[in-house]
């Protein structure tokens, strides 16, 4: 799996690169808003709000089991990949569409951005998530939610360029960060263990607590989408009652067993 991650990155990172020349940018972002202007602006808003990484933390909470795999996949990606975003913003600096393209050639839902556009860190963040939660699917042995997981999330990336912010090569370079922060989220967690540490009945607790105040955030944020408001109320309202079920459930669980050695 680590191996196959790293490739699909490489190749959206290669692709990525290939795309930000103008010659294959541009057209593709006018075909591309063509395409989604079929789609309800409200849709493509509330992507943009999943896309944030408090919401794909929280995401990723509502979807983890007493194991708490997905939610420390996108903890270490929220730090690696964070970091990364920050790095690359830095080194590769372009223009948002609404800085270089007529205004009226093309729509903006949500915040009007001018900089700062590659990579996209919301792309980023679903692709992470998408691959989290993809996993979890197929380890409970459902190929067919995996498959539907993956489809959201590429949908949940063409959302930035649905309202307007990144052009598809941010999109691509996002989603390339976003995959190798999970596989190097898993390089790390299998020598520090943070989600061994969150399956215990503290580590659970604790994070019951980061997740209610998360939420709480969420519910007051604003996120420069109004259209996207019921999605996001509906995700704080529902990580708070999965904040407290999650301490409720802290110690009614029973930790997994550890694997038998053959004698």
């Amino acid at each position: 799996m680590p191996s196959r991650l790293l490739v699909s990155a490489l190749l959206l990172l290669v692709a990525g690169v290939v795309m930000s020349d103008r010659r294959f940018d541009y057209p593709t972002f006018y075909l591309l808003q063509q395409m989604t202007a079929l789609v309800s602006p409200a849709v493509w808003s509330a992507w943009s709000v999943l896309g944030l990484g408090l919401c794909a933390v929280l995401i990723a909470a509502l979807a983890s089991d007493d194991r708490m795999a997905p939610i420390a996949s996108m903890l270490w990606t929220l730090v690696i990949a964070g970091i990364a975003l920050q790095v690359f913003k830095r080194v590769w600096v372009l223009p948002r569409p609404l800085a270089v393209l007529p205004p009226e050639s093309f729509r903006v839902i949500g915040l009007p951005l001018r900089a700062g556009s590659m990579p996209s860190g919301h792309a980023a963040m679903l692709a992470a998530l998408a691959c989290a939660l993809a996993r979890e699917a197929w380890r409970r042995r459902l190929p067919a939610l995996a498959l539907v997981v993956i489809l959201l999330g590429a949908m949940g990336c063409v959302a930035r360029v649905a309202v307007g912010v990144h052009w598809p090569s941010d999109v691509l370079v996002g989603a390339a960060v976003g995959l190798l922060g999970i596989v190097a989220g898993d390089a790390i967690d299998a020598r520090w263990g943070l989600r061994r540490a969150l399956s215990t009945s503290l580590g659970r607790r604790v994070f019951a607590v980061v997740q209610a105040v998360a939420a709480i955030v969420l519910l007051v944020m604003h996120t420069g989408y109004p259209l996207a408001l019921a999605v996001q109320w509906a995700l704080g309202v529902a990580s708070v009652a999965s904040a407290g079920w999650r301490w409720y459930r802290a110690d009614h669980h029973r930790a997994p067993a550890s694997p038998r050695v053959p004698a």
